[in-house]
């Protein structure tokens, strides 16, 4: 807990047949276009040549050493690094069978409306959907979802699903839909807030870019959201004030950017004197982005523009 959408790249072949793979624990993209999570298990896989590279290279440097009884205790000058920070799954051992869908569901193309609301109903029609103990879990999903989309791979964005999946809940009753709506928004919300003020700033003390890269996916579904008239404008404000209490640096600028360009003009539509307020708060607190390049000029500009054209 990563342009204004995420992005993909384009379905490949896998290197080899599953036989000739071994799984492990690490996200390799390249993997996951053809997959189906209906006929086998989620798992990741390292290509055989790359691994009998590793096995080389291991086998190679295994020459003889002899140990020196009166080497002084080794004693570290750096404190060591922190664990690995996990990815979340796409599903677990202990997920209720919905899970299927969902999964399936952010692995569609988001054009591909047909298949979409089938997903989303095979969701909520589902015997192991409850709506007292579900709506939340399907929320957090999503919410988890769209921030590791970078890493985890599937649709440019899970937007278009998360438009279907909002309506569907009318099935379990008139006010089942917007109760997801409410438990979605406010879950990305605070979700968002706490990555961008506690996590990424302790990530990036200690050269952790993965958190950041997980941020600026989360501000890219936010845009999304609203610009789908699922989340509210004061949300978007929301977020846009916890990017000016933190320090800045280009990741919080590429945050910043992908939700001021992205949110759509209905945001924008409030008095001039709001906007010049906005301005100042951002000339004041891009300063402190240390980088002077190409891209944080231009993100700058096209926030201004962005915010004066309306």
């Amino acid at each position: 807990m990563p342009s204004a959408a995420s992005t993909s790249s384009q379905p490949v072949t896998p290197h080899s047949s599953p036989r000739q793979q071994v799984p492990v624990a690490v996200a390799v993209e390249d993997n996951l276009y053809n997959w189906n999570p209906a006929l086998e298990p989620f798992v990741y896989h390292l290509p055989l040549d790359l691994l009998s590279s590793l096995n080389n290279l291991v086998e190679s440097d295994k020459t003889p050493t002899r140990l020196n009884p009166c080497a002084l205790e080794f004693q570290p000058t750096a404190a060591p690094l922190p664990p690995p920070r996990p990815l979340k799954p796409l599903s677990a051992p202990n997920d209720p069978p919905w899970t299927l869908s969902f999964v399936q569901g952010t692995f569609r193309h988001p054009t591909d409306r047909t298949h979409l609301a089938r997903d989303a109903c095979f969701i909520l029609s589902s015997p192991s959907f409850s709506l007292s103990r579900d709506i939340r879990a399907l929320a957090d999903k999503f919410c988890d979802r769209a921030a590791l989309l970078k890493f985890q791979g599937g649709s440019k964005t899970i937007t278009p699903f998360a438009a279907e999946v909002t309506p569907m809940h009318r099935l379990l009753g008139v006010e089942a839909a917007e109760e997801f709506r409410r438990c979605l928004v406010d879950v990305v919300a605070l979700t968002f807030t706490n990555v961008w003020e506690i996590e990424v700033p302790k990530a990036m003390e200690m050269g952790d870019t993965m958190v950041a890269i997980a941020g600026v996916s989360l501000a890219a579904f936010m845009a999304q959201l609203h610009h789908a008239n699922l989340l509210e404008g004061a949300l978007v404000t929301q977020a846009l004030a916890s990017m000016f209490r933190t320090s800045a640096s280009m990741e919080h600028l590429q945050a910043m950017h992908i939700i001021v360009t992205g949110v759509g003009a209905r945001y924008w539509s409030m008095p001039r004197a709001t906007r010049e307020e906005f301005l100042g708060f951002l000339d004041g607190w891009v300063v402190g982005v240390k980088e002077d390049s190409s891209v944080k000029v231009r993100w700058v500009e096209e926030i201004k523009a962005r915010v004066v054209s309306f």
